[in-house]
Order: structure tokens, then sequence, then C-alpha cells
């Protein structure tokens, strides 16, 4: 996401704008390394490409990472998720710890960065009020002609009502928390029963294929994914997603012991991690009062993944708020690191380990969900209503 915050068509002006727009007294310097596209795994190899031993000299990074990451990961497996509707499971288990292991990457000390981790966006998907998005949403649609400001005088009187959003936010964050740690592995045929149920539109305005004339819950979601392609099944995946990260960070945030890697011992301190949440900001809030929190504000979105202007405004609001809570924009006093000043730690640069050449960090695997072989005999099952 954080890629396209100064692309024409998506974010336009930086983080350095939308972050003093809030804040304008901070000296606001931030250093974008958001690739668009990027897994988890990829992520990792561009983290110790920089801090490998050729290059970490040259790479000067600030003590405190904010990172948003995962949703690249969904999409890859969006065919397991939308026919394998049980793997949900799975993925978010492979993605979480994915996670996790950046989160320690970045706390290494040899790098020692504090790290803020930031929860991933709901994304475009079949709406109880607006139907499918193919339907509903033009891409593009707004440009930053003043309309942006108009908005921007929208969330200012927001803010007002703040405590109130807050509260709404935090129902919602906590009936998928329940779902998702009550029912974890009925999670998937759960969602997607819920997401077939439609009280307010006209029923027979669903179309919808079943090859067998039964399991018409698995049909009703097959179809809607066909309608609403990728981004529907995404959604949901990553809405109970963020109960995982979010307990994954205060796991981490409390971590402290030694870890070895290939036979390395490495000490890693409590502390220094946290969790923002974003997902139930972007999400519109008329279906979510329906029942269906997964849905996105498509008035917040160039594409139907990628957040516009707008959106990159309401997150600046939320991140920047959240930054000088962890006091992250007062710049420390001025140290000595081997006879270099500096305001941050070790002048930004990763220390050479004491073990070695190289930082020892747990390589984390890319996160492609196989089945199993009782998958394809429920597959099986629902494709031919023959189930032996």
């Amino acid at each position: 996401m954080g890629d396209f915050v100064d692309l024409p068509l998506y974010g336009y002006f930086g983080w350095n704008f939308y972050l003093t727009s809030q804040y304008p007294n901070v000296d606001w310097q931030t250093q974008n390394f958001a690739v668009g596209g990027f897994t988890t795994a990829e992520v990792y190899n561009h983290i110790i490409l920089c801090t490998n031993p050729t290059n970490r000299s040259h790479y000067r990074t600030a003590d405190n990472v904010a990172i948003e990451i995962g949703g690249n990961d969904y999409i890859k497996n969006v065919a397991m998720l939308v026919y394998m509707t049980w793997k949900y499971g799975d993925v978010d288990r492979r993605v979480t710890e994915n996670t996790r292991i950046l989160i320690r990457v970045l706390r290494n000390p040899s790098r020692n960065k504090k790290v803020l981790l930031m929860g991933n966006f709901p994304t475009l998907a079949k709406s109880p009020t607006l139907g499918d998005y193919p339907n509903y949403f033009a891409p593009f649609k707004y440009f930053p002609n003043g309309n942006m400001f108009d908005k921007a005088l929208e969330f200012e009187e927001a803010k007002q009502r703040q405590e109130n959003e807050e509260v709404a936010a935090s129902v919602f964050q906590s009936i998928i928390t329940y779902v998702a740690g009550e029912f974890s592995l009925l999670l998937g045929y759960a969602l997607s029963l819920a997401s077939s149920i439609d009280f307010y539109l006209d029923q027979t305005s669903i179309n919808y294929s079943n090859l067998t004339g039964q399991d018409d819950w698995y049909w009703r979601w097959h179809g809607e994914n066909v309608k609403n392609p990728i981004t529907h099944a995404v959604s949901l995946g990553l809405m109970s997603h963020q109960h995982s990260l979010e307990v994954m960070a205060a796991e981490e945030n409390n971590y402290a012991g030694t870890s070895v890697y290939n036979g390395v011992a490495i000490q890693f301190q409590p502390g220094g991690v946290s969790f923002l949440p974003l997902y139930y900001y972007f999400i519109r809030h008329i279906d979510a009062g329906l029942g269906h929190p997964y849905v996105a504000n498509k008035d917040l979105y160039s594409d139907p993944i990628h957040v516009n202007h707008i959106g990159y405004y309401l997150w600046s609001t939320i991140l920047a708020r959240r930054i000088v809570e962890n006091g992250w924009h007062n710049l420390p006093p001025q140290s000595d690191y081997d006879g270099e000043m500096c305001r941050v730690w070790n002048c930004g640069k990763a220390k050479k380990p004491a073990y070695g050449d190289t930082i020892a960090d747990p390589p984390p695997p890319v996160v492609i969900v196989e089945p199993d072989p009782i998958d394809w005999i429920i597959l099986l099952c629902l494709f031919t209503g023959k189930c032996w």
C-alpha cells in the first residue's frame, strides 16, 4: 500500500505531505521502502539485501519502522481461498508466522529497530446494499482538485466524534476476534455462509450455478467470487487476519530470550513492538451494520485493492497519532557512534554482528498453501454431489 503514496492516480503527494497535514509542527522525515506487489518473503529478501556485509554500511534507516504487509500473500492464495474455503486458517497461520519473522529480523540486535505493525486493509467485495463491486465501483473516480480538502474537513469534523467511532470500531473488532478465536476451524465455512445470506437484495437477482443441486452455501460462495473476482475472498481473509496479527504483535513485544538460528545464539530484549489496526476504519459502515464488516468503502479506493488520496489522508490521521503517541516524532539528542555523531542508533546502519559477517535470520517460506489429500476428496464431493 505504501508504495503508491506518491504515485499519480493514487496518493500523489507522499507521506511527508500527509503526515504534515496532521501535525504541521513535526519535522517529518520519512523513508518509504514499500514496494508494490511484495509478499512477506520478498520483503525479507529486501531487508537481507540492505544489511548484508557488502551493503550494510551504505544503507541508513530510521530507528522506527512502520510496516503493513501480507495482503499480497493472500492474493497469491486466492484460488485456494475460493475453491477450498476451509483453508483460510492455513493461509492465516503462514502469513502470521512470516510476519513474525519480519519483526524478528527488524528487532535483531544488529539492526535494533522498533516496529509498528499496521493491520491490513479491506478490499472491495460484494456489498449487501450495492451489489457486486464491478457494478458499483468506478476506478480512479476522485482526483485531488479540491475534493481532498472537502474530505479533509469531513475527517476533521469526524475527529470530534472520534471516541464514538473508536467504540464502534472496537465492537466490530470484538465480534471478529470472537469468531476467529472460537471458531477458527470452521472460519472459512462460517464466513462464506455469512456472505451468501442477503436479506437486503431481491433474492431473484442472485444468479449462481449449482452444479450438484446440493451444498448450496458452497456454490453461492463460488458464484459470489466469480462476480467479485479476487478481492471478495481476500477481504474476508484479511478481516480475520487482523486478530492474528494483533495477538502475534503482543507476543513479540513481550518476547525475551535467546533464539538460535543455524547454531548462532541471539539475545532479544522485550518491548519495541506495537500494533495499529486499520481494517475497521476503511470498511463501508452501513454494510458492516447489516452483518458484512468486510466490504471496503469504495470512496476511499482508486482500484479494488489500493486506496486513493482520500484514503491516504484517512490513513495518515490514524498513523500520525500513533507515531506521536509512541514518541517517534521527537528526535533524540546526538550521540557518538564510533566517531560519528548521529541521532539514531548506530547512525541507522546495521552493525556487524559479533558472531560473524552475516546477521543470522530465520528465512520465511513463500506462502503458498497446498491441498492435502483430504481436500481433494472434499472438493470432489462438492463438485459431484457424491460423498462416499
